[in-house]
């Protein structure tokens, strides 16, 4: 079997760890990172608090979550739900963030369009 179709079947069989975040995120509306930890991690992904901290700056600087201001811990609410295929940060700052539902870019705030 090739990497690239065993890497397609570990994809059926568990989605990225970005994509669970996106499901948890879409179903609870109001999550604090440490929700998303305790969900959607198993100890199997690599630097997975760092990769779904990334993920949440990127949401959040995009216009699709926003902060609150909590005495706890840092939590976010879900403001522009996409739909059901998790959106894809960009491989760079700066450059827009992909709705893998219909396809548009949408650019960070104070980008240029």
């Amino acid at each position: 079997m090739s990497h690239t179709r065993h890497r397609h079947t570990a994809y059926l069989l568990r989605p990225p760890l970005r994509v669970r975040a996106w499901w948890l995120m879409r179903q609870q509306g109001v999550f604090a990172l440490q929700d998303l930890m305790l969900t959607i991690a198993d100890g199997s992904e690599r630097q997975a608090i760092a990769s779904l901290r990334r993920y949440v700056r990127t949401l959040e600087r995009h216009g699709i979550l926003r902060g609150l201001k909590t005495a706890g811990p840092r939590t976010w609410r879900l403001v522009r739900d996409l739909g059901p295929s998790a959106p894809t940060d960009p491989r760079r700052q700066g450059e827009p963030l992909i709705d893998t539902n219909t396809g548009r870019r949408i650019p960070a705030p104070g980008a240029a369009a």
